[in-house]
């Protein structure tokens, strides 16, 4: 966010982890902008984020970058699928097959902010890519 200053003091070190930089940036804007007190930290009825665009909160900021995050590492699996299987499989249970063998170890790479993911994710995003829906 512009002109908020995020001052991790030494907690904040280049050879963490990604999950461990991440965590410790959320974790300092969240202190720093009222945690559970301030009044966008929980979605509305019906999942909204009212007030999205005109307030911050750090949830809503956790939340959003977890899920840019996962789809990073649906994407470097279905890379490391065509790289390996020369296609990337438009069927589910093949796709599946395709990723456990060739995504794996992207896919379980824990250093990352949201950890591993497993096949039937990654499936769900590239179907969603393949209906146009991503």
């Amino acid at each position: 966010m512009e002109g908020i200053v995020v001052d991790c003091g030494d907690a904040l070190r280049a050879s963490e982890p990604e999950y461990v930089r991440m965590g410790t940036v959320l974790e300092t804007l969240d202190s720093a902008l009222g945690g559970w007190d301030n009044p966008l930290c929980a979605p509305k009825a019906g999942g909204a984020w009212n007030g999205c665009t005109d307030a911050f909160a750090p949830v809503q900021l956790a939340m959003r970058t977890m899920m840019i995050a996962r789809k990073e590492i649906a994407l470097e699996a279905c890379l490391d699928i065509y790289e390996g299987n020369g296609f990337i499989p438009d069927e589910r249970s093949e796709f599946i097959r395709a990723a456990n063998k060739y995504a794996d170890r992207t896919m379980r790479n824990r250093n990352r902010f949201t950890d591993y993911a497993v096949s039937d994710e990654v499936w769900d995003y590239w179907a969603a890519v393949l209906a146009g829906k991503k």
